[in-house]
């Protein structure tokens, strides 16, 4: 039996309003064909380049979605989606400034109140760790996911 082991960043850009109490993420309308989760929501993210930093592959896909600040490290998440795949997420999150405008394919979702289309694994892992980061400053453990 082979088993795929994936690695990849994602960076979730924040919009914060702290005195609120609110918290929101952008997230990314997946491509219908040629992808895992086709059609589904998720956090913005991407694969390293050959022999790319994990810093500068946060930075890089941070440039592309049009962020001026540096994304900064948030936590690791691991998921194992069936027996054969497992796979590890570092996670960045960077706060939009006030002239940002998200690409065509994104917006912005509370929270509290993501879609029931958001990628199983980051619906279930990642609204905590950016909780966590955002009261913290920074996180305790990696988070993990089983299964759907």
């Amino acid at each position: 039996m082979r088993t795929v082991h994936v690695c990849f960043v994602d960076i979730a850009v924040l919009d914060v309003n702290k005195e609120k109490s609110e918290y929101k993420v952008l997230l990314e309308r997946r491509p219908n064909t040629g992808h895992i989760y086709p059609g589904m929501q998720n956090i913005p993210g991407g694969n390293f380049l050959y022999r790319e930093s994990a810093e500068a592959a946060a930075s890089r896909i941070a440039q592309q979605l049009g962020c001026i600040q540096e994304p900064i490290f948030v936590g690791i998440a691991t998921y194992t989606k069936t027996s054969t795949e497992v796979g590890v997420s570092l996670l960045y999150a960077v706060k939009a400034d006030t002239a940002f405008n998200p690409p065509l394919n994104c917006q912005f979702f509370d929270l509290n109140n993501v879609p029931q289309d958001l990628v199983p694994w980051q619906a279930v892992l990642y609204p905590a760790m950016i909780r966590e980061y955002v009261k913290n400053g920074s996180l305790t453990r990696v988070y993990e996911y089983l299964g759907e």
